[in-house]
């Protein structure tokens, strides 16, 4: 076997060609984030107009909502397609998509993931049910990579396969021969997904890393993308393990945390929510957290004594452990496993979560959910593929949006500013999950505000909780599109309004 090629950003990125298609594999809060090559590109472009024309793959969130990661490729004129999962952190590629000016494709995290997995496999394509009856469903948003067919009694969507020209991905250590290792990072997510596929279509790998080291030297039991996949290697001696810092051990599990505990957020309407969320899960249960409010059950948990008898799972690859929070979240401590994304997804299909407790976005009356189309292109992330394969579903959220403030005395809220956007609207801007529907494996559904509390009986919110303190016409029903059933009212805990 020859050495790999070893390259500056700039000789690296020259290998890219006008009109590639090229996937990246990172995650939010610069996990596995190879923003020097991501730079080099951007002034490729600024300086030579090229490259330019490219289809961009990318599954989980990768940026800062400025400037690093895929914000890098936001100039008119470098992307003509894009395949993403995740948009959030990328607001240069949302323009893109807002003005029409690229050709948008947005799918399911976990879908391009598995998606790129059988590409590099040879295979015909993603077969699955994941994202039927939901926007993706090309009976609701007509695309020409997803279709509709059946395969005995029932109907999957079958996602077709493209060819990729470049991958690139970031590791911490190569080898002389290209092999790369991930010990000091803080995931593992697609990146092996992502080189499969260019490499099945002898196209060309490119891997940033921290360090190069001699033949030999590396563990070939740590070695997570073998060098025979590898076609350049652009050293970065200065690359931060995740925007929080340049290396933490326990963040890649190479050392545990003693005596840090979460801190339950300071934002008392996300405090009650993750509270009263927290309340639905049982002794036992795997839990699929996803990113925002649903985030902090896991704080609750941990300050009340119950993470241990839990195993939380996120979709960037961590088994057990505690998840952090906000920007660097897919990131965890005391992991009982790191696996890939890829891996993580495929038990997550096969129904492995026992109760997800995810974002609500806006709901309707059926139960149907927005979180991919808020007045941007936000993308659905892992959300349509967990949701529609959990056994329980928790949806947590504010009750309206945009100037909320609430208060709590002696175990009763106050409402004293409503929130100008209302989220249990008439009808959803886009179906990122109908709950009522039978691809969706749940056997119950819940909502969780800060004042009221919702299952899906039938087709049909019920209200069933409200918080003690606020009126039923005048801080609910007055505040949504429609009217919900209500049946067997309770009221919410007090205890949840007590000590915040």
């Amino acid at each position: 076997m020859n050495d790999v090629q070893i390259l500056d950003p700039a000789d690296a990125v020259a290998l890219i060609q006008n009109g590639a298609t090229v996937a990246f594999a990172a995650s939010g809060g610069g996990l596995l984030e190879p923003d020097t090559i991501c730079q080099a590109v951007r002034r490729s472009f600024e300086d030579e107009e090229q490259p330019r024309d490219l289809t961009l793959i990318h599954a989980l969130g990768i940026g800062d909502g400025n400037a690093k990661g895929l914000n890098a490729f936001g100039s008119p004129g470098m992307l003509s397609r894009i395949i993403g999962g995740h948009w959030s952190w990328a607001p240069s590629l949302q323009r893109l998509a807002e003005t029409g000016a690229v050709d948008s494709h947005v799918w399911p995290a976990g879908v391009i993931s598995t998606w790129m997995r059988e590409i590099g496999a040879g295979r015909p394509g993603l077969i699955t049910r994941t994202g039927i009856d939901t926007y993706v469903d090309p009976r609701e948003t007509p695309d020409d990579l997803v279709q509709l067919i059946s395969l005995g009694d029932k109907e999957y969507l079958w996602y077709r396969p493209i060819p990729v020209d470049v991958a690139v991905v970031r590791a911490t250590y190569a080898d002389r021969a290209g092999n790369l290792v991930f010990d000091r990072e803080a995931a593992k997510l697609d990146v092996l997904a992502a080189a499969q596929a260019a490499a099945a279509d002898n196209g060309t790998v490119i891997a940033q890393v921290e360090e190069v080291v001699d033949r030999g030297e590396l563990d070939p039991r740590s070695v997570h993308i073998p060098g025979l996949l590898v076609d350049v290697v652009v050293p970065s001696p200065n690359q931060w393990q995740t925007y929080a810092g340049k290396y933490d051990p326990t963040l890649s599990g190479e050392r545990r945390s003693h005596g840090i505990r979460l801190v339950e957020t300071d934002h008392l309407a996300k405090k009650i929510i993750a509270r009263r969320a927290a309340q639905e899960v049982r002794s036992g249960d795997t839990i699929g957290l996803g990113f925002g409010a649903s985030a902090g059950v896991a704080n609750v948990l941990d300050v009340t004594g119950r993470l241990d008898h839990v195993t939380v799972c996120i979709e960037q690859g961590h088994v057990g452990g505690l998840p952090e929070s906000g920007d660097l979240f897919g990131a965890s401590r005391n992991s009982q496993a790191i696996l890939s994304s890829t891996d993580t997804f495929d038990m997550i299909g096969g129904g492995v979560i026992d109760v997800a407790l995810l974002g609500m976005g806006e709901t309707d009356r059926g139960g149907a959910i927005n979180v991919s189309h808020l007045g941007t292109v936000v993308g659905p992330g892992g959300f349509i593929d967990i949701a529609q394969n959990a056994a329980r579903l928790v949806f947590c959220g504010t009750f309206t949006a945009a100037g909320l403030r609430i208060s709590a005395t002696d175990g009763r809220l106050s409402i004293d500013n409503e929130g100008s956007i209302r989220k249990f609207v008439a009808r959803v801007r886009a179906a990122t999950l109908r709950t009522a529907s039978p691809v969706c494996r749940a056997t119950s559904v819940t909502w969780v505000t800060e004042r009221a509390v919702f299952q899906l009986e039938g087709d049909r919110l019920t209200l069933t909780e409200i918080a003690p303190g606020v009126s039923v016409e005048a801080d609910i029903l007055d505040q949504m599109e429609f009217r919900p059933k209500i049946e067997s009212l309770r009221t919410m805990d007090p205890s949840l309004f007590q000590e915040l």
